[in-house]
C-alpha cells in the first residue's frame, strides 16, 4: 500500500491517497448523475447509484418515475483493472469523495453487499417492511401520493388498512405496503 499526496487544501492540509481497492462514497454535483455516471464508467470504475420508485402529481396527472435512494451521492468502486482513485476528484459531474479525515478508505465491502441485495438488476431499491398496527406512514405512490395515515389493520405483508385524515374527514384504504413509508416518531 502506498501513499500519495496531492497538493495541500487551506492551512498546509493535505489529501493523502492510498491505494485501496473498493468501494467509496461520492458527492455528486447538483443534476449530474447522469453525467457522473457515465464519465466514471467510460473511465473503468465500476457505479452503483440505487433508485426508488417516486410518484409526483403534476397537474392533475400522478407520475411515476425513479429517484436516487441516496440524494446527492452515488457509490464506485476502485479495481485493479481501473484508474487511481485521484481520478474520482477530477470527473466530470463529480464534487468529492466524501471522507471525515484527509485520508480516503474504502466503505466495508459488506453495506454495499448488503445494499445491492435489496435491490434489482436495475438497482432498484425494493424495501419490505414489517408495518404494525399504530405505526404512521406517508403514502409515497397512487392517488394518495404524500398523505399522511395510521395503519389500523396489517392484512398481510403485503396489504395494510390504513387511516387517512384529510379535509376534517377520516377514510379507510386498503394499500400495498410498497407504496408506503414509515415515518419515525
Amino acid at each position: 500500500m502506498s501513499k500519495v499526496i496531492l497538493g495541500t487544501q487551506t492551512m498546509g492540509e493535505s489529501y493523502v491517497f492510498e491505494k485501496h481497492y473498493g468501494w467509496y462514497l461520492l458527492s455528486i454535483k447538483s443534476n449530474a448523475y447522469r453525467l457522473a455516471e457515465e464519465n466514471l464508467t467510460r473511465q473503468g470504475f465500476g457505479v452503483f447509484s440505487p433508485k426508488h420508485n417516486s410518484t409526483k402529481k403534476k397537474g392533475s396527472r400522478f407520475l411515476n418515475h425513479l429517484q436516487p435512494l441516496f440524494p446527492g451521492y452515488l457509490f464506485a468502486e476502485v479495481s485493479k483493472n481501473s484508474p487511481d482513485v485521484r481520478r474520482l476528484n477530477n470527473t466530470r459531474g463529480v464534487n468529492k469523495i466524501i471522507s471525515f479525515t484527509n485520508r480516503y478508505y474504502p466503505l466495508k465491502k459488506s453495506l454495499i453487499e448488503n445494499l445491492r441485495l435489496q435491490c434489482d438488476a436495475n438497482d432498484v431499491f425494493a424495501h419490505e417492511f414489517s408495518f404494525k398496527t399504530g405505526d404512521r406512514v406517508k403514502i409515497e405512490h397512487g392517488p394518495f401520493t404524500s398523505f399522511f395515515g395510521k395503519i389500523i389493520s396489517v392484512k398481510s405483508s403485503l396489504r395494510v388498512q390504513v387511516l387517512l385524515n384529510f379535509l376534517s374527514t377520516s377514510a379507510k384504504t386498503e394499500i400495498s405496503t410498497s407504496n408506503i413509508s414509515l415515518i419515525s416518531g
